[in-house]
């Protein structure tokens, strides 16, 4: 086990060095900022009287608008933006972890260690997601904890919408770590996990496409890639209605989309297991 953690704690590390760690890190402290000196808010009666940004007030129009409201409004937003944006760039900023592993010399001074391939192979794994968790942790938390407060409501939507986030980020990293050994190339990982979105998306509406073929191959086809593939717009749904504090429609999607990165990780662990380098 202590070795397993040093080598998470040696992708940590090398994500620090390459500034990763750090720019995730400033970018979410850049947030923070934003909200405890930039946004000001003036709640009256449970109801917000008031709101200025950097300095100018904001018209509201005469309009009452209940703070739960707007907290519940804020926290979907940053939930939306974190599962957009916040998931493309870490995996922009994690697919080049297994192929620089890869790379001769660094390959063959890790394998020289005491340690088994697949304690490598998980250790490197875990190291990634550790990487975005800790930055998930912070700029999640610490948004909650400042809207909190400054409204005095705290709402769980938006920590609750975090773990499905940083459960989907787990997910695709376990297709980008079997990318990269299969590949060695963070270019076609970056690119083949990025194309798991759109295509996810296209997979979710597919009965308005299956209806239109005549071909059964197709239609089976197409209802085996939903059945295999990850469920990433369903578990999208699913995290905007806990941080809209909505009663859950399903949980399905965790359960075949967790079986697809399990699936995707043991098949990382073999592979690198019985290559040579």
């Amino acid at each position: 086990m202590s070795r397993l953690l040093a080598v998470v704690d040696g992708t940590i590390r090398e994500s620090m060095a390459k500034f990763t760690f750090l720019a995730f890190l400033g970018m979410s402290t850049l947030t923070l900022l934003i909200i405890v000196f930039a946004v000001n808010l003036d709640v009256v009666d449970g109801a917000l009287a008031a709101a200025r940004l950097f300095g100018k007030d904001i018209e509201l129009g005469g309009t009452r608008i209940a703070i739960d409201t707007l907290v519940t409004g804020i926290q979907t937003g940053m939930a939306g933006f974190l599962f957009g944006v916040g998931l493309f760039l870490s995996i922009f900023a994690t697919a080049n972890l297994v192929p620089v592993m890869l790379e001769k010399g660094y390959v063959d001074l890790l394998l020289s260690k005491p340690l088994s391939r697949p304690a490598l192979f998980l250790g490197r794994y875990l190291g990634a997601l550790a990487v975005v968790l800790i930055n998930l942790f912070y700029l999640v938390g610490g948004v909650w904890v400042l809207l909190g407060w400054k409204t005095g409501v705290w709402k769980s939507g938006l920590p609750a919408a975090g773990l499905i986030i940083i459960l989907t980020y787990a997910i695709i990293l376990g297709f980008m770590m079997l990318v990269g050994v299969v590949t060695r190339s963070s270019s076609i990982t970056i690119m083949l996990s990025y194309f798991l979105f759109p295509l996810a998306g296209f997979l979710a509406v597919r009965d308005n496409v299956t209806v239109m073929l005549t071909s059964k191959t197709a239609i089976a086809f197409i209802d085996g890639l939903y059945h295999v593939l990850p469920k990433i717009a369903g578990l999208g749904l699913l995290m905007g209605e806990l941080a809209m504090g909505k009663p859950v429609s399903t949980y399905a999607p965790i359960g075949s989309s967790v079986l697809f990165g399990a699936a995707c990780l043991a098949l990382g662990v073999v592979v690198f297991s019985r290559k040579d380098y």
